[in-house]
């Protein structure tokens, strides 16, 4: 590649020594500072380069961001200058120089990522992004995809063109979509753009280095995107990226913060990991394994796992036996004079509680049998002492709200995680989420 010519308004102080790029927001150069060798990368865009205002807005946009930043991983601005010639007027955005390669780059000449390389890049991106959405005001950066991410030579990343680069408020929208499409949540398409935007854009990066395939390749469900077909990776980075990649954004994972917690829980993880491959091996809700179980699971109507039905057989004995020998001992209570004769009825109770569980084994197995499959989305978790109540939504002929109950350790779901659940059609205000653990079935009554 010939080198480049340096602009004459900046050759006695800069020496232009590559292209390395070419955007909408014009060149960039790598150049070298004549005064002490510093080598620094120079932005450059003209009048005549542009086609319409908004490419100058945004260049402008950029140069004002760094103006305020000192971020590790993120260009130090070292000037900007407006410099009129006789055929035009040229601005020039001068910052340090990352070296590096972009993964964009990297993808494009075949290098195929690991999940724990995709960890590393996500910790390390999340951090620069805390900081970002820390700063005051807050700053959106709008664009993160992989040619925006760099991977230094130090196996450091950095994130740069923050040219599109804004505040949250999500009262105003802006009249131009500014992002790439497949990188971009849903709400960002409406001019909305909020630090979960920047997140969604990450988990979207993220799934095109696993899979090696461009997000916008790939199929979307009512906004949703489809990548579990594409990855081979654990359940807890399926996990995760459901989280990143919630098309509702008030269900995502909210801060960089909790992402870094997350990201970090995920790396000192045991490298071995319990995942459930049939009903009866699912002893949480929500533990590993569960996603595939769903989408194995066949359209009704279906026979429902014999481990469903094994559930109820143990406490069905036991209420049985219970309904045998209570009566027995309350007439002896009663005749010794113990009890008054309205004592009787304790002897009752065991039959209430078997014709209970009867009745919960047979809508418990109608839904397993003739429910619906449909995607639902943990809303809300509620910690009562030793239960925990799930909240979750669904769409069946519109939104639906619901929940059930199981007991906290049978619990491993987060809010904002992507599940799958049952629904009587015939009745649709009975769900229950799926796979649940079969022990919990005689307490779990679908709502």
């Amino acid at each position: 590649m010939p080198t480049p010519s340096t602009p004459p308004e900046l050759a006695t102080e800069y020496r232009f020594d590559a292209l390395l790029g070419t955007g909408s927001q014009g060149r960039t150069f790598r150049a070298t500072r004549l005064a002490d060798g510093l080598a620094v990368a120079i932005k450059a865009i003209t009048l005549t380069d542009i086609d319409d205002w908004k490419a100058l807005e945004l260049f402008q946009r950029e140069a004002q961001a760094l103006q305020h930043l000192d971020i590790t991983g993120v260009p130090k601005l070292i000037e900007s200058r407006q410099i009129d010639t006789p055929t035009t007027t040229a601005f020039y955005l001068i910052q340090t120089l990352m070296e590096g390669r972009s993964l964009l780059d990297l993808l494009d000449s075949g290098t195929q990522f690991s999940e724990d390389d995709a960890i590393h890049i996500a910790h390390q991106i999340a951090i620069i992004l805390q900081q970002l959405h820390q700063h005051r005001p807050p700053i959106i950066h709008r664009d993160i995809k992989p040619a925006n991410i760099l991977l230094r030579h130090d196996h450091n990343c950095a994130l740069v063109d923050l040219g599109a680069v804004t505040q949250p408020n999500p009262q105003r929208g802006e009249s131009t979509v500014i992002g790439t499409f497949g990188y971009m949540p849903p709400e960002q398409l409406h001019g909305q753009a909020l630090p979960a935007s920047d997140l969604y854009a990450l988990g979207a990066t993220l799934v095109h280095l696993l899979a090696g395939i461009p997000p916008y390749q790939m199929e979307h469900q009512r906004f949703r995107l489809c990548f579990h077909p594409h990855l081979d990776v654990s359940p807890a980075m399926l996990n995760l990226l459901e989280r990143l990649l919630d098309p509702d954004h008030r269900l995502r994972l909210a801060t960089a913060q909790q992402l870094i917690v997350t990201l970090e829980e995920l790396r000192n993880a045991p490298a071995t990991v319990t995942w459930a491959t049939t009903p009866a091996q699912i002893m949480r809700l929500g533990q590993p394994g569960h996603r595939t179980l769903f989408e194995q699971l066949p359209e009704a109507p279906r026979r429902a796992d014999r481990a469903y039905h094994r559930a109820f057989l143990a406490p069905a004995l036991r209420y049985t036996l219970a309904t045998i020998i209570a009566p027995i001992l309350a007439v002896a209570v009663v005749a010794l004079g113990w009890l008054d004769m309205e004592g009787l009825l304790l002897g009752l109770l065991p039959l209430f509680a078997l014709i209970h569980l009867l009745h919960t084994r047979r809508q418990t197995l109608r839904l397993l049998r003739q429910g619906l499959k449909v995607e639902a989305t943990i809303t809300k978790l509620e910690k009562r002492s030793d239960r925990t109540r799930v909240h979750y939504r669904f769409d069946y002929h519109g939104p639906r709200e619901a929940y059930l109950e199981v007991d906290s350790e049978q619990c491993a779901l987060v809010v904002g995680q992507s599940v799958g659940a049952l629904v009587l059609p015939q009745d649709p205000h009975r769900s229950t989420l799926y796979p649940p653990p079969p022990r919990a079935l005689p307490d779990l009554a679908p709502q």
